[in-house]
């Protein structure tokens, strides 16, 4: 099945991040992102919370932003919490994630080492997202403990989840994780190597999501915000998969994947 239009986007970030040419962190707001979904014609999108890992950055602050999220966005936005190992210890029992405002919680190996160092911590927050029907989202990449084949072990364990193991890195085997284990999707953030995709099955194809990774391209070179956006949805719209039912599938609340 063809793309003839994307209008949801998987993988977002809102928050602090150093800009390219820049050398104090920039501010990329709820208003920026949802102007930018409005502008290229996303209807709805996951969205994470600012990383936590930016000293000045607390618990507080990222609430009130996930409500100015909720207040500009409504439905549209699905809210990520992107949990550090910070605001994890500031939280344990994970009461945050009792507030409404999140469907999931994002998980990133390279900003807290919760593979290689605190796999105690990870299998408690897994334990806690599972009870609560919520989402993952991983960073997944060439790196010990961001490699979809590390990570595969704790898809067949909390079999009740829905992960996002995002980039689609097919080098790394997320291809065959998927067709082992059918609560895994993935998403093309960073990812254009669209033809390695084509001879899925199509049951993996239902599982990869359109994904932008806003702001990244501007962070990196500080290509323009709108212009660099289209070039990705353009792009992805020549894969032979329907990323939006993708999108629906991973946020679908019913039972089966």
């Amino acid at each position: 099945m063809k793309n003839c239009f994307i209008r949801t986007d998987a993988h977002v970030h809102m928050g602090y991040y150093t800009r390219y040419g820049y050398e104090e962190p920039f501010y990329y707001s709820p208003r920026r992102v949802v102007g930018l979904m409005d502008r290229c014609g996303i209807d709805e999108f996951i969205v994470s919370t600012t990383n936590a890992q930016v000293p000045s950055i607390s618990l507080s602050d990222i609430l009130r932003e996930a409500k100015e999220m909720k207040r500009l966005a409504g439905r549209r936005a699905h809210q990520f919490l992107w949990l550090s190992g910070r605001i994890y210890d500031s939280d344990r029992s994970l009461k945050v994630l009792d507030t409404g405002l999140y469907e999931g919680v994002k998980l990133h190996e390279l900003e807290t080492p919760w593979y290689k160092e605190r796999q105690g911590d990870l299998i408690q927050i897994l334990e806690a997202v599972e009870v609560r029907r919520m989402k993952v989202q991983f960073h997944c990449s060439s790196a010990e403990g961001c490699r979809p084949l590390d990570l595969k072990s704790l898809a067949n364990r909390f079999s009740g989840i829905k992960f996002d193991f995002a980039h689609c890195c097919h080098k790394e085997g997320i291809l065959g994780v998927m067709e082992e284990c059918p609560n895994v999707y993935t998403d093309t953030a960073m990812f254009d190597d669209y033809a390695a995709i084509e001879k899925c099955n199509e049951d993996i194809k239902s599982r990869i999501m359109f994904g932008s990774d806003f702001p990244a391209y501007h962070i990196i070179d500080g290509s323009g915000f709108t212009y660099e956006y289209r070039k990705r949805l353009i792009g992805a719209t020549k894969a032979s998969v329907n990323m939006g039912i993708a999108f629906n599938n991973f946020l679908s609340k019913r039972g089966g994947f």
